[in-house]
Order: C-alpha cells, then sequence, then structure tokens
C-alpha cells in the first residue's frame, strides 16, 4: 500500500511539473512591438493603453510612445486607448512592429467664468496697494518673494 502511494505521489509531482512547464514554453510566445503616434504633430503618445481584447493583458507606452505585448495566439484584437485622442482597435494576424497613429479629441468640460476688478486708489472701497518692478528688484535682494507679499495687503477670491 505505501509503495502505491509513493508511486502515486512521484507520478503526480512530475504530471504538475510538466504541466506548469509546458504553459511557461507556450505562454507568451509570440512578441508585438509598436510605437503609437499622434496622427496630427506625428509625436509619440505617452501612457497610452493597450489591451488585447477580451483578456487581461495589456500595457502602456512608454515615454517615446513605444510598447511590447507578448500573446500566445494569433489572431488578435487590440485594443488602443489615451484620454486625449480617439479610441482605435486593431487586428493583429502575425509577429510584427507596428505604427499606430491616433486622432486627438476634444475633450468637453463645463464653462469656466473668470471675472476681476481693478481696484482704484480712492474709489474701491478695499485694502490694496500695487507693488511696482522696481520694489521687487530693490526688496528681493535682501527679502524673499513670500516675506515680501506678507506685507501686501491678502487676495480675494470668490
Amino acid at each position: 500500500m505505501l509503495h502505491f502511494k509513493q508511486l502515486f505521489l512521484k507520478t503526480l509531482i512530475i504530471s504538475v511539473t510538466m504541466n506548469l512547464f509546458i504553459g511557461f514554453v507556450y505562454a507568451g510566445n509570440h512578441e508585438i512591438k509598436g510605437q503609437i503616434l499622434s496622427s496630427d504633430s506625428k509625436k509619440p503618445i505617452k501612457f497610452a493603453n493597450i489591451i488585447v481584447k477580451n483578456s487581461t493583458i495589456g500595457c502602456a507606452t512608454d515615454e517615446n510612445g513605444n510598447f511590447t505585448i507578448k500573446i500566445n495566439r494569433f489572431p488578435i484584437a487590440l485594443l488602443i486607448s489615451h484620454i486625449s485622442y480617439e479610441s482605435k482597435e486593431i487586428f493583429i494576424k502575425s509577429d510584427e512592429i507596428i505604427t499606430i497613429n491616433l486622432k486627438e479629441k476634444m475633450i468637453r468640460a463645463e464653462e469656466v467664468i473668470v471675472s476681476a476688478i481693478r481696484a482704484i486708489e480712492g474709489k474701491t472701497p478695499i485694502a490694496f496697494s500695487t507693488l511696482t518692478v522696481d520694489e521687487i528688484k530693490t526688496r528681493y535682494t535682501v527679502e524673499d518673494v513670500p516675506m515680501i507679499l506678507s506685507s501686501e495687503p491678502g487676495i480675494h477670491s470668490g
């Protein structure tokens, strides 16, 4: 009985080891390399996302817009996206080096309104001062900018 258990255990260990080895050999044995560029300026797009469709495999471009992604089968679809560019889906049938151009897109946001008034001496009912370029040049040599500003009236925003 003990001999049978030892034989079974050895067979199980060899079987698991072989399956893991085969999995590592065939996993990611294809490589797709490429660069993502802006279609308008032809400049590299950094930190774009590249995902193999219907999988958890993906990567991001580096500072020069380059990427490398390892896959185990063809054909595949790559989904390319970036917040400032229109998303794109491309189909790959073999190992290759590719260049992908993305078109810039406008990001719509809410309207921002900026308004300001200029204080006029004798008319504006708030404390203010005018710090001239000459005053800054004179005082900056002996005081830091925060020290100069601390002696001035505060800034109000609303």
